[in-house]
């Protein structure tokens, strides 16, 4: 394999490119928001036990292809078809 198509294929269907396309730029903008609040959390000491836990939520469900969270098993009118959302459901969706 060439270096070169590594590098490509890396840039291609990494995560990292998930950000860029389509919609990407507002998982980005709150991947940000989600890492100052760490850094408040943390560094700062500024209520701690509430922004770590809400930060960490936030950048997990906005991680590129993480699919963590599915809107679309939710925002159907009518019922709620629970076996799809624990056959096809992240985590989040199953909590």
């Amino acid at each position: 394999m060439d270096i070169g198509q590594l590098f490509v294929d890396l840039a291609t269907e990494s995560g990292f490119a998930g950000l860029f396309t389509g919609d990407g730029w507002q998982n980005l903008v709150m991947i940000i928001i989600a890492l100052v609040l760490l850094f408040l959390g943390i560094v700062k000491k500024f209520e701690p036990l509430l922004l770590v836990g809400i930060a960490f939520g936030m950048l997990l469900t906005n991680l590129p292809f993480g699919e963590v969270y599915h809107p679309e098993m939710w925002n159907t009118a009518g019922n709620v078809d629970y076996a799809t959302v624990l056959q096809k459901g992240g985590l989040i969706d199953i909590l």
